[in-house]
């Protein structure tokens, strides 16, 4: 399997239509989560999905501007894995019943942070993704499995850009958990 930085100088073979070439005359065909496809020119047949580089290929093989991002994307992966709730032993006790539990989105040392909340006490922090609806869920399952029937709601954030994302079923999703509280 190609990358975008091996493909172009790939020699393709279309088995459809027995086209041969570099992959530098291809174009870019239909986009996906891990890559995107190239199709042979004179037929359209679908040569290979061609899938996006890893951070170790893009530090090898990218531009300097490349390399700058991905460094900076692998800093914000090491702060997450560092700082993301992993258990609910990281928790605090609580006590109480009806416990409701907000998110709030805000800076935190000139990064975007995720904070839960607990009658307007922080009770835990993380760096924020994007599209969390997911991550949302799964803090709320921990919230539950760490406060049993005490907790009653997660409450998302008033703006929900982040939280939601580009992802049309995310709303319908973290409804339909937050109900299952209930």
């Amino acid at each position: 399997m190609n990358t975008i930085y091996t493909y172009k100088s790939h020699n393709y073979q279309c088995k459809n239509c027995n086209w041969t070439g570099k992959g530098e005359v291809l174009e870019q065909g239909d986009l996906y989560e891990d890559g995107f496809e190239v199709n042979c020119p004179a037929c359209g047949k679908l040569l290979e999905l061609v899938v996006f580089p890893t951070f170790d290929e893009v530090l090898k093989y990218g531009t300097e501007e490349e390399k700058k991002e991905v460094k900076k994307q692998m800093k914000f992966w090491e702060q997450w894995e560092e700082f993301s709730l992993k258990s609910i032993d990281q928790l605090p006790e609580i006590e109480g019943n009806n416990l409701i539990f907000e998110i709030e989105e805000r800076k935190y040392k000139s990064q975007e942070f995720l904070f839960i909340l607990n009658k307007g006490k922080e009770i835990w922090k993380e760096p924020l993704l994007y599209e969390y609806y997911d991550r949302f869920i799964e803090i709320g399952k921990m919230l539950k499995e760490k406060y049993g029937n005490s907790m009653q709601d997660l409450v998302p954030p008033e703006y929900q850009g982040w939280l939601l994302g580009d992802k049309l079923s995310a709303e319908k999703s973290i409804e339909a958990f937050r109900n299952s509280l209930k």
